[in-house]
């Protein structure tokens, strides 16, 4: 028996020794997440200005246009626990942290990433941001996310390219473009992605919202509520009783805290086919005209 394990082992050993090296080689290759981590490590004291929200934001709000030291904590498929997480992480060492942009979309008080299509971006969270939400190995090792053929060749471009996951700029703006997708037909899927049936999250999201609130407003934070540009398609297969829960606590939110600002953008007819990317997202012009639109309504509320 003890020669079995000694052989047991011999085997497994060199097998773990490579899982770690593999692990430790995907963790190495810079993405959003570990970079947006680490920068609100070492720079929150300086931020003025932090943007939160899911791909709305990180597709739609330029730092670079917006005035003093902004950052976009903003992910793809981010939901309002986490943005309620990366808050609760930063908000304490913000010193110089005068204004934070909360998202307030179709689908904020409704959704949650581990139960899409994005679940897989739960790792992203833990492996880097150190949010603990789940036990699963899927959830806390990169090796084991997409399939190992892709793995192994995300770490061959990094160490013979140096190309890395990262997307963002130093700002945490999406500055990519894309070839513009027809708006009628992403606009129509998005919005029935969006709408949730199951609606038992509402209320923590109502928790969740309101104590960032109140939490920025005991730090003497201004709070700015926003909801990005959406094409008309999208606003077109929005559900009635969704849309209005949003609008029943977008009400209480005025009544209670009339000194936070609500800024609407979702219908306005400032924002042209030529400023999406798809039917709700904007694109690197369009996400130009919202940061300048913020700035100046910003600056002077």
């Amino acid at each position: 028996m003890k020669a079995f394990i000694i052989r047991l082992g011999k085997f497994i050993l060199p097998l773990f020794c490579l899982f770690l090296l593999i692990e430790f080689l995907l963790r190495s290759i810079p993405n959003d997440y570990s970079y947006k981590n680490q920068f609100l490590e070492e720079h929150i004291g300086d931020v003025e200005c932090l943007v939160l929200g899911s791909s709305h934001a990180y597709f739609g709000i330029n730092p670079s246009y917006l005035d003093g030291m902004v950052f976009n904590a903003a992910h793809v498929s981010q939901t309002i626990d986490y943005d309620f997480r990366i808050f609760e992480k930063f908000i304490d060492r913000g010193k110089q942290l005068n204004t934070v942009l909360l998202p307030l979309d179709y689908f904020t008080l409704f959704g949650r990433v581990e139960l899409g299509l994005e679940s897989w971006r739960v790792k992203n969270y833990q492996i880097y941001y150190r949010f603990i939400n789940s036990l699963s190995p899927q959830s806390n090792f990169e090796l084991l996310g997409p399939t190992l053929p892709k793995n192994f060749k995300r770490i061959k471009v990094f160490l013979l390219k140096s190309k890395s996951d990262l997307l963002c700029d130093s700002l945490g703006f999406g500055n990519f473009e894309r070839e513009q997708a027809d708006l009628l037909e992403t606009g129509s899927t998005a919005a029935k992605r969006h709408t949730k049936e199951d609606r038992s999250y509402y209320s923590e999201s109502v928790l969740l919202f309101e104590k960032m609130i109140n939490e920025a407003l005991d730090r003497n934070i201004e709070v700015v509520i926003y909801t990005t540009p959406l094409y008309k398609s999208y606003r077109d297969n929005l559900d009635i009783t969704q849309d209005s829960l949003n609008k029943v606590f977008l009400s209480s939110i005025k009544s209670a805290y009339p000194n936070v600002v609500y800024l609407d953008y979702s219908c306005d007819d400032r924002f042209l086919q030529t400023d999406f990317r798809d039917g709700d997202h904007l694109n690197t012009s369009g996400a130009k005209k919202l940061s300048l639109l913020l700035r100046s309504r910003i600056k002077n509320k």
